[in-house]
């Protein structure tokens, strides 16, 4: 894969809001995701991401929203999947393991 200066201005800010969303800084990783949608409208790793933190806050129906976008970008994108479906499990009312 190639190393373009494009790639890196959507990298570093990716890497940097994950970095804040693993460290449970969650506003700040949101506002990470939220920057590089507004340049890049179908950067599906942000659109991912943002969908988990809005999860992660409880919006699952916004959540859900994103991630379906992410996987009609990326429809081969399997932690995007993974994600997806736990947003399931609750409305599915299981009482599966977490």
């Amino acid at each position: 894969m190639l190393n373009t200066p494009a790639m890196n201005q959507l990298t570093e800010p990716l890497a940097a809001a994950l970095d804040l969303h693993q460290a449970g800084h969650m506003a700040d990783a949101e506002r990470g995701y939220r920057a590089i949608l507004a340049e890049h409208p179908d950067h599906v790793d942000a659109l991912h991401y943002l969908g988990v933190v809005l999860h992660q806050r409880g919006d699952n129906e916004r959540a859900a929203q994103l991630l379906d976008r992410a996987l009609g970008l990326a429809p081969h994108d399997t932690a995007c999947w993974s994600n997806r479906g736990m947003l399931e499990q609750p409305r599915a009312g299981g009482s599966g393991a977490r």
